[in-house]
């Protein structure tokens, strides 16, 4: 963690500001160095709340609840003279799934990690799809400024999104395998990775100017929830955009592809649910078929690998959650919230890719006018 990332952190519990304990530092530019402005570990301080949060792998570890790694962590640092004693962890409690999610999610984005592909994206690809996500408002276009990405895998999504936007990128997810990623991107003066939940993410209100999810809020208990939560984040003249799985994918879709889609209802559920040994049994033969198919058809069937195939099916068949809107009901949030929206352009995502857009991506600002 850069220390200049501290004054834009906050308790996810109260919201209060934080301090930080250092207990490894880390210089990217001297190896020898015993003081840097980046924490390799140690701990964040909320002194309203009593709580420690630890520092792991660069990465600060904000959480609201407590996970195993609370106490893995308590105890390789048991022995240190500035340990603050008088603090506790985090005490909340995790929303319905998000332990579901978290196991999940860390497994999928572990074994991919920074692949030449994002699911069927190259990452040049990934940044052109980010440009047409990201054109509007125009106001906002080449200016800087802060963005929130709420849900960033293994933290490629925010490099991506800081060479697509020029933008200081706040990057935000639940899986575990950001742990990993930490030391890869934290060098970067532009990108701050934490580990936190969407729902209770560690940053002041209203202090962004643009808040990007694309592909998260579907895969937590509530989608609308989900959205709701990350309206607190805009600052005034800001925007939001979300991308979300659409109903109407299916219901254009051959027999095939509608099979496939109630299967996936039926089956998902108790996929997620079984120990990791028993998904593997089912995951791998998917991902051996899917593999095989995407490197007779896939138009980036060179850069495909078995690992993709294995990302994909992981994101489909072994999620607690995967919700799918309609357009209409999506439209809907941003209407009754206040915002003006406007849909990705379907024109210029078919001319860059030469297929048509899946998916509901919305982006929206707050009404100059009230509705």
């Amino acid at each position: 963690m850069k220390l200049e990332t501290l004054p834009h952190l906050v308790c996810p519990a109260c919201k209060e500001s934080l301090e930080v304990e250092v207990f490894e530092a880390w210089n990217p530019g001297d190896a020898e160095a015993t003081a840097s402005n980046q924490v390799a570990e140690g701990v964040l301080v909320c002194t309203e709340c009593a709580t420690w949060y630890p520092i792991i792998n660069h990465v600060p570890v904000l959480l609201d609840y407590p996970v195993p790694l609370h106490g893995e962590f308590r105890t390789l640092h048991a022995g240190r003279s500035n340990w603050p004693t008088s603090l506790h962890p985090p005490q909340g409690d995790p929303r319905p799934g998000e332990g579901w999610t978290q196991r999940s999610f860390s497994r999928q984005w572990g074994a991919l990690r920074e692949a030449p592909l994002t699911f069927s994206y190259t990452h040049e690809q990934r940044r052109e799809f980010i440009r047409i996500e990201l054109d509007w408002p125009p106001l906002l276009a080449g200016k800087g400024g802060r963005l929130l990405d709420a849900g960033c895998g293994f933290g490629l999504e925010a490099k991506l999104l800081h060479e697509a936007t020029g933008m200081e990128v706040f990057a935000a997810d639940l899986n575990l395998s950001l742990l990993t990623g930490g030391p890869r991107y934290q060098a970067h003066p532009a990108i701050h990775l934490v580990l936190a939940s969407l729902y209770r993410l560690p940053f002041r209100e209203r202090s962004f100017d643009r808040v990007y999810s694309h592909g998260v809020i579907h895969h937590t208990h509530s989608t609308r929830d989900g959205f709701d939560a990350l309206l607190a984040y805009p600052k005034e003249g800001g925007a939001i955009y979300i991308w979300v799985y659409a109903h109407e994918d299916f219901d254009r879709g051959l027999l095939r592809a509608r099979v496939g889609h109630m299967l996936e209802l039926w089956l998902r559920p108790w996929i997620a649910r079984l120990p990791p040994a028993l998904q593997n049994l089912v995951v791998y033969p998917m991902s051996l078929h899917h593999y095989l198919d995407r490197k007779r058809n896939d138009s980036n069937r060179e850069q495909w690998r078995f690992e993709n195939s294995v990302h994909s099916m992981r994101d489909r068949w072994t999620c607690r959650y995967a919700h799918r809107h309609s357009f209409n009901e999506v439209i809907g949030w941003f209407v009754q919230s206040g915002l003006d929206y406007r849909l990705i352009d379907p024109v210029a995502y078919r001319q860059a890719f030469g297929y048509d857009l899946i998916g509901i991506g919305i982006r929206g600002r707050r009404a100059e006018e009230p509705r």
